[in-house]
């Protein structure tokens, strides 16, 4: 019922991102398809921190800056930064990853899961799960 509940608030992505018109291709090309359901994980993680609908998480490519997404979306709102803290705090949870959203202004998508997949590989913390793994 919350799961249900909190679809309801979740956005769409700005239309400069939605009119891609290769979607999830960047991620492949530069990742392979053996990373596709990490990179998807990765990806539902970050919507989930942005409330974005994760239908539209194939229009992000690597290059994209967290923080150029958040001024796409909060243009004429107040900014809190509270979406990069969450996407800082899942990334901690799920990762072991310690960032703080100071560094994740600089950081693009592509550094952001090249630093999560790094540290699952060299520790002892374990890669999330992907099989009916549910990010909310």
């Amino acid at each position: 019922m919350m799961k249900w509940m909190l679809n309801i608030f979740r956005r769409r992505l700005p239309t400069s991102y939605r009119q891609r018109s290769f979607p999830f291709n960047p991620w492949l090309i530069r990742y392979g398809n053996d990373d596709r359901e990490l990179i998807e994980f990765f990806l539902k993680m970050f919507a989930d921190a942005f409330l974005i609908k994760h239908g539209q998480i194939f229009f992000l490519c690597p290059d994209d800056k967290p923080i150029d997404i958040y001024h796409a979306f909060c243009r004429f709102l107040p900014v809190d930064t509270l979406e990069l803290e969450i996407f800082v705090k899942e990334m901690q949870r799920h990762y072991a990853v310690s960032i703080d959203s100071k560094q994740l202004k600089d950081l693009t998508l592509g550094q952001c899961y090249e630093i999560s997949r790094k540290l699952a590989n060299n520790s002892m913390h374990p890669t999330p799960p992907l099989i009916n793994r549910s990010v909310v």
